[in-house]
């Protein structure tokens, strides 16, 4: 079993690290779908201390967003929103803000979204894939969506 453990690099899409360059660690986490898988993300990121520039935005489908604000805010303050729930995500991030500062790049494709971050990125920071929200705004599902997070960070 601790051989096995040990060998186990995770499974795809789940805080998938897909590439270290420069010094910036590039994380997929397509299948956070959900506000509340998004929260349980970003809280992995925020123990671990390291900055973070978060990808997030998807389709809503009527989820509740109570607590993602704070989420994010707690483990970032760098985020581009991308998505048809990027309304959703940036009010939330209004509401629960209690004046700590961030900043938003609103993005229209995730081509722009994997260039913002590229442009943003220092060594030693992450950027991580966060959606929020389902992928049918733009895929066919989760995988689709982190399969091409992945092909576009590994072209940078």
């Amino acid at each position: 079993i601790r051989q096995t453990a040990s060998r186990f690099a995770g499974v795809a899409h789940r805080m998938e690290l897909v590439r270290e360059q420069n010094a910036v660690s590039w994380y997929n986490s397509s299948i956070d779908s959900t506000p509340h898988r998004s929260i349980v993300t970003l809280d992995v990121f925020q123990k671990a201390g390291r900055p973070l520039i978060l990808i997030t935005g998807g389709a809503d489908k009527k989820s509740d967003y109570t607590g993602l604000g704070d989420a994010i805010l707690s483990a970032t303050r760098r985020i581009i929103l991308c998505g048809a729930n990027a309304g959703d995500i940036r009010k939330v991030l209004e509401l629960e803000a209690n004046g700590r500062p961030y900043a938003i790049s609103e993005v229209l494709s995730y081509d722009d979204a994997v260039r913002t971050a590229a442009e943003m990125a220092e060594p030693g920071d992450s950027v991580l894939l966060s959606p929020a929200g389902t992928s049918f705004d733009r895929f066919r599902h989760f995988e689709e969506r982190g399969d091409h997070f992945r092909s576009l960070v590994a072209a940078l």
